[in-house]
């Protein structure tokens, strides 16, 4: 039977079209095999050329084969460091794919790769966090893909200085790839180096280079000698052995990588630019100067074409770049490159830091802190040398106000948001807010019972601290406050007069380092510097005979020549001083001035927690107001007679007694929690509605010097009752008896003009670089108290009561707490000679 012509012809079209379709499609195959195998050998650029051969040269657009040659192409321009052009490809990837299939994972995890390039950790982990939720929450994950997802957030953490988190998501990571991935997967080797990257960050250069050695003997095998990441991986040793100042071996390593990238991947890429980065690091360690110019310029010049002036890595290197110049004695050079890393840091504090979490605040600091050690090691040579040239003035001038900047940033950044977070109205916004508190109230009883032993309790700590930071993150999304005003010298030395002065007092970087006194007068463009002697002899054996005269009560005879006399007789020709706001750092915030001063001695000193707080200290009323007031005293430690290592308090029932007929007299309104009463939760929850606060109870302080920021927090505070057996006090879980500082900065106390802490060394803590003195008083400053009167050392009970009636007498007659505080230390040193007796009290105001 014949077929009619038409089916014949319509037959015929249908077999051509399909044969096409099969010689298209084979086409497709070989052209994106071909663009791949350049893929994973790191040629990214001829790569790049591949996959965009093949897609101009197929029919099938929108299909799997369109969309994977479009994800290919994105994250070769990544690896390019073609930033733009990378983010036009991704997101169209992005929005092309399925969001089910294993490539739009890797399109988000490169998403989030090029976020973290250009430094917008935020959106790179919100991302990330995204990712893994996902991921954990699947039963069809890809596990090689969740654990690149750890991975990136693991170098997100370190980054930031996160290192024990990063740490654990790196670890993470690797046992996941170990688990479900051939033992010399490629992906494996990416951990190996990045843990090892931490563990070098952490000084432990052991598993450092067990962990390198691994992934080299991987990547040689896999790759062989001459691959990039083979490469790399022998940078990162180099630099392992350079940190361990084993200049010789690692300069070997550098120029073995040097030469062979120079033949095989290129000069113009950012692998070799690190390498010539490293080993410029090893010249100038070794002394010589000019050869590391020569190599760290040109690392610079490859990493400002291919990933941006403003770029970690490249500032890494204009750091490096600046200490060489000034080596050299190119000290105009030197300043020009200060200048632009310190407006860049700033900008990245201004743009990003205040997104953080509080502890996520800390370590970023801590990780940052080496541009702020080289500037002011560059600028304290400069002007010691050169004191009195105008530029060297303005170079201090611009040491100081970035100093203000980053001085207590975490202190008031924090303060700030809290401020915010008080006039909320929202209600799923407020509830975010109490989680927030409750959690940070977990933390401090979860880390009290911690121990760095208990695996258990560390991983909940985790959690907590985790959830914690994601709330912050929340909130600061939400309500993003303003960047922080930068204040000049001359914004400060204009609003004093000329009977007025600020002494401003500033610890050595290195403990083999002087102090150094600032002194602003009126008006003045630059403060005058006073150098005092060095950190070991003012915080070792001056200390200690300082506190021994104290505790003994004996004639000190050394301690005001030591600490304040040069200040002393500098000030001396300027009669018309009165009144001197000091600004106290280092060891000088465990001292009261006051104690050595002389009976001669005419100017008040008044103590302020920065110099910048001169500004809102001038323009606030100098009285408070007494609208209510609150004594808490005599804590019932534990209803369990003598089973207390706390003794018990009745003298303080005889001191609120005493102050509280005071207030009687004036009409004042007083509420009084004593006993079982006087507990951590009534300070929680009830303070806020109080301008005047006293306490009166035992303090304790536990911190050692491994404590960091958090630690110290809640290694401090008072206890009240129930600190012995928390369950016959109150059963709930927030009230233990112990308040550390930690949850006193969660308080509102931004309506209370003072809060007295009649409890025994409760104005000492532990000496930050950068954020000052931790522990109780950094706590209500935290919380918003604008005045704040903490005790150095322990006194006498009675002596106590008999210091407090005249503060308080004072007070409420003149509702100054400057006069109140200077009356009571007068009063007290005219029946007592002894500084013991009377200096005890110091009084901060902010």
């Amino acid at each position: 039977m014949k077929l009619p012509l038409a089916l014949l012809y319509k037959f015929f079209l249908i077999l051509i079209t399909s044969l096409s379709f099969a010689t298209a499609w084979a086409q497709d195959s070989v052209c994106f095999s071909q663009a791949m195998s350049l893929y994973t050998k790191g040629n990214y650029a001829e790569a790049y050329k591949g996959f965009s051969f093949c897609l101009k040269n197929t029919n099938a657009k929108g299909t799997e084969f369109y969309n994977n040659c479009l994800l290919h192409m994105g994250i070769c321009a990544l690896e390019n460091a073609e930033y733009k052009q990378a983010s036009s490809l991704l997101h169209a990837a992005e929005q092309a794919l399925n969001d089910t299939s294993d490539n739009y994972i890797i399109c988000k995890q490169k998403l989030a790769a090029l976020y973290k390039r250009q430094g917008d950790y935020n959106k790179a982990e919100t991302i990330l966090l995204n990712l893994l939720d996902i991921e954990e929450n699947s039963s069809s994950t890809n596990c090689a893909l969740k654990a690149i997802t750890l991975n990136d957030l693991g170098v997100i953490y370190k980054r930031l200085g996160q290192y024990d988190r990063s740490i654990n998501y790196l670890s993470a990571s690797l046992q996941l790839k170990q688990s479900c991935l051939n033992p010399e997967d490629p992906s494996i080797t990416i951990s190996l180096n990045n843990l090892a990257g931490v563990y070098m960050k952490q000084k432990d250069y052991t598993r450092a280079d067990s962990l390198y050695r691994a992934s080299i003997k991987i990547k040689t095998k896999l790759y062989g000698p001459n691959h990039p990441s083979t490469l790399l991986a022998w940078n990162n040793l180099a630099e392992l052995y350079r940190q361990q100042n084993n200049y010789t071996e690692a300069l070997a390593i550098l120029q073995d990588v040097l030469a062979r990238k120079d033949s095989t991947s290129g000069t113009h890429t950012l692998s070799y630019a690190t390498s010539l980065h490293t080993i410029a690091n090893v010249y100038f360690a070794s002394g010589k100067y000019n050869a590391c110019i020569i190599y760290c310029s040109k690392s610079i010049d490859i990493k400002e074409q291919l990933i941006g002036k403003h770029a970690a890595s490249t500032m890494h290197g204009y750091v490096l770049l600046a200490k060489t110049y000034h080596a050299l004695g190119k000290n105009k050079d030197a300043k020009s490159l200060y200048d632009f890393i310190l407006k860049a840091r700033q900008k990245e504090i201004d743009t990003y830091f205040k997104y953080l979490g509080e502890e996520e605040k800390i370590q970023y600091l801590k990780a940052s802190n080496t541009y702020w050690k080289e500037f002011s090691a560059f600028v304290f040579d400069m002007c010691q040398s050169k004191k009195h040239t105008a530029a060297n003035n303005d170079l201090f001038n611009q040491w100081i106000e970035n100093r203000w900047y980053l001085s207590e940033l975490i202190l008031e950044e924090t303060q700030r948001q809290h401020r915010l977070w008080e006039n909320i109205s929202d209600t799923a916004q407020l509830k975010l807010v109490e989680e927030l508190k409750d959690l940070k109230d977990e933390i401090a009883k979860t880390s009290l019972l911690k121990t760095k032993e208990d695996a258990h309790e560390s991983d909940e700590l985790n959690e907590l601290t985790d959830r914690a930071a994601h709330i912050e993150k929340e909130l600061t999304s939400i309500y993003a406050i303003e960047n922080r005003k930068k204040y000049s010298v001359t914004d400060i030395t204009h609003t004093l007069n000329s009977t007025e002065c600020i002494v401003e007092i500033i610890k050595p970087i290195q403990n083999s380092g002087k102090y150094l006194a600032l002194i602003y007068l009126q008006g003045i463009k630059t403060p005058y510097q006073i150098w005092l002697p060095e950190a070991s002899v003012l915080e070792g054996k001056a200390y200690s005979y300082y506190r021994n005269n104290i505790k003994f009560k004996l004639n000190d005879i050394k301690s005001y020549a030591l600490y304040w006399k040069v200040i002393a007789d500098f000030l001396s020709a300027h009669a018309t001083i009165h009144t001197i706001y000091l600004v106290r750092d280092g060891i000088y915030e465990c001292m009261n001035m006051h104690t050595l001063l002389t009976d001669s001695s005419t100017a008040s000193i008044i103590y302020l927690n920065k110099t910048e707080s001169i500004l809102s200290y001038k323009q606030r009323s100098k009285t408070i107001i007494l609208n209510k007031t609150a004594f808490i005293y005599h804590p019932l430690y534990s209803t369990n007679k003598g089973a207390c290592d706390y003794s018990d308090l009745p003298g303080t029932k005889t001191e609120v007694d005493s102050i509280e007929k005071l207030f009687r007299n004036k009409t004042l309104e007083t509420i009084r929690y004593s006993e079982a009463m006087a507990r951590e939760t009534v300070i929680k929850n009830d303070t806020a509605a109080y301008s005047l606060i006293h306490i009166a109870t035992h303090g304790y302080l536990e911190i050692n010097s491994e404590d960091d920021y958090v630690e110290s927090m809640i290694h401090s505070g008072l206890l009240l009752s129930g600190a012995c057996d928390p369950i016959d006090v109150d059963s709930t879980a927030s009230d233990d008896g112990i308040l550390t500082a930690y949850e006193i900065a969660q308080l509102n106390l931004s309506s209370t003009d003072l809060v007295v802490l009649s409890a025994c060394q409760s104005g000492l803590g532990m000496m930050d670089s950068q954020e000052g003195l931790l522990g109780l008083q950094r706590g209500l400053l935290v919380a918003g108290t604008k005045n704040v009167l903490v005790s150095l050392w322990k006194i006498d009970d009675a002596v106590t009561a008999q210091w407090m009636t005249y503060f308080y007498s004072n007070l409420l007659e003149t509702k100054s707490c400057t006069e109140a505080y200077l009356f009571a230390q007068r009063k007290i040193k005219d029946e007592y000679i002894y500084p013991y007796y009377w200096g005890a009290f110091v009084l901060l105001e902010q």
